[in-house]
C-alpha cells in the first residue's frame, strides 16, 4: 500500500492510497478513533493460482494522524481505479472518541449515516 496523494480541499482532506489487487468489500478495513486514521488491506492470490510478480501479498496497515477539526463522524472512503480515497469533512467540533469503521463502497460515495 502506497500512500499517493494528500491534499486539503477546500472544507475537506483527502488521502489516496494505491490498493491495486484488493477487494474492497472483502479485502479494505478502514478505522477511524481518537484522531488516528487506519487502513488495513489484504491481498490475496488470485483463485485460479494466477500470482502477479509485482504484486506484494499479505496484509497491510497504513495510520494516518487526523488534522485537527477532522469530523470523525463525517469521513467517507471510496474505491475505484485501484485507489482507495478517504475524504474527512473539517469541522469545528471535536469528533466522537469511540473507534468508527468507515464503510468502504466500490466505485461511488455513500452516506456515512
Amino acid at each position: 500500500m502506497r500512500a499517493q496523494d494528500y491534499v486539503r480541499d477546500g472544507g475537506q482532506d483527502v488521502l489516496r492510497a494505491e490498493l491495486a489487487g484488493c477487494d474492497p468489500e472483502r479485502d479494505i478495513e478502514v478505522t477511524a478513533s481518537c484522531g488516528v486514521l487506519t487502513i488495513r488491506a489484504e491481498r490475496r492470490e488470485d483463485a485460479r493460482g494466477r500470482h502477479h510478480p509485482k504484486f506484494r501479498y499479505g496484509t497491510f496497515v497504513r495510520t494516518f494522524r487526523l488534522p485537527p477539526g477532522a469530523g470523525e463522524s463525517r469521513i467517507r472512503s471510496v474505491y475505484g481505479n485501484l485507489v482507495l480515497q478517504v475524504t474527512a469533512d473539517l469541522v469545528t467540533a471535536p469528533g466522537h472518541p469511540e473507534r468508527r469503521r468507515v464503510p468502504v463502497m466500490a466505485d461511488h460515495y455513500i452516506d456515512p449515516a
